[in-house]
């Protein structure tokens, strides 16, 4: 059927793509090897159309890769990786199904190559999940976490935009599932910050704090360190920004400590001290439940360190009090006497202001007494 008079001011590099009837519509057609797959040890090249019109377009072609003899002594169990002309190189492709995102009720399996060589990979497949009937009537509103075969289990998934860093300038926002079942799941997007223009006179070394929807604000952010733990054997350095503004802020690195070798003949039950260094020191550190306080209901245990060496340190962690049920008729005006454990017993704490006036009391009558055997020895 002859088609109509052709008019398109679009240029299109691989040809016009085609109606239903073959007639080219202003729409332009992807690069061929785009949509050619080639068999392992071929790559595809893109073969000119040897007319010029709308209904004249490129085509691929799966050519035979010539590459220099490939020696490597690295096992990949994916494949190797290759170059910019397909050879093999020396380098393992990673897990596909890590590169792969499946749609909601799928799960990516890995299909091993049906050839061997560095030139055959294995490749991703995202296959229907077969899971039992699920029950629960706990309501997630970021979805169902998923077992190791990717079936739903009664347990929700975090806030995605908790689990997903966003660069300077992009803040992250939740987008709702477009399905509805426990596969379904909301996700993490970071979009474009739209602020107001920002003025402020204070220099903020590690970066101006943020407000709720990301945009900068006259304050400053603390230095990284200070809200960074590291692990034992690392110490904590600021890393600079790599791009300038106010949306740019330091962060932190916990980095493994140099540290000279280190000789001391001193057994520190709780760790020893450390320098400004991050190093250990010949000086034992306290029991750190002197250190600690615990909120009321609370008791401090010591946590022995996991691991072993001047670098180690047990912690201190606030847990609440078991105690057994408490029957008492006494009335405490200022409160239970605690035992041993923290547990309340049935005797009244004194009223406070007595004791601390006793104790003024005592101090000034063992200052008058020494008044009075100065005088006499005088």
């Amino acid at each position: 059927e002859p088609c109509d008079e052709f008019l398109c001011a679009l240029y299109c590099e691989y040809g016009n793509e085609l109606d239903g009837n073959g007639c080219p519509i202003c729409s332009c057609k992807p690069n061929p090897c785009e949509v050619t797959e080639c068999a392992p040890g071929m790559k595809c090249e893109v073969v000119p159309s040897d007319c010029f019109g709308p209904l004249c377009a490129a085509t691929a072609e799966c050519k035979a890769i010539q590459c220099d003899e490939f020696l490597c002594a690295l096992y990949c169990e994916y494949g190797n990786e290759l170059d910019g002309n397909g050879c093999p190189i020396c380098s393992c492709k990673p897990n596909p199904c890590e590169v792969t995102e499946c749609a909601p009720g799928m799960k990516c399996e890995v299909v091993p190559s049906d050839c061997f060589g560095p030139l055959c990979a294995a490749t991703a497949e995202c296959k229907a999940i077969q899971c039992d009937e699920f029950l629960c009537a706990m309501y997630c509103e970021y979805g169902n976490e998923l077992d190791g075969n990717g079936c739903p289990i009664c347990s929700c998934k975090p806030n995605p935009c908790e689990v997903t860093e966003c660069a300077p300038g992009t803040k992250c926002d939740v987008v709702p599932s477009d399905c509805f079942g426990p596969l379904c799941a909301a996700t993490a997007e970071c979009k474009a910050i739209q602020c107001d223009e920002f003025l402020c006179a204070m220099y903020c070394e590690y970066g101006n704090e943020l407000d709720g929807n990301g945009c900068p604000i006259c304050s400053c952010k603390p230095n990284p360190c200070e809200v960074t733990e590291c692990a034992p054997g690392t110490k904590c350095d600021v890393v600079p920004s790599d791009c300038f503004g106010p949306l740019c802020a330091a962060t932190a690195e916990c980095k493994a400590i140099q540290c000279d070798e280190f000789l001391c003949a001193m057994y520190c039950e709780y760790g020893n001290e450390l320098d400004g260094n991050g190093c250990p020191i010949c000086s034992c550190k306290p029991n750190p439940c002197e250190v600690t306080e615990c909120a009321p209901g609370m008791k401090c245990e010591v946590v022995p360190s996991d691991c072993f060496g001047p670098l180690c340190a047990a912690t201190a962690e606030c847990k609440a009090i078991q105690c057994d049920e408490f029957l008492c008729a006494l009335y405490c005006e200022y409160g239970n006497e605690l035992d041993g454990n923290g547990c309340p017993i049935c005797s009244c704490k004194p009223n406070p202001c007595e004791m601390t006036i006793d104790k003024h009391s005592t101090s000034a009558v063992h200052q008058s007494k020494l008044g009075v055997l100065h005088k006499r020895i005088i």
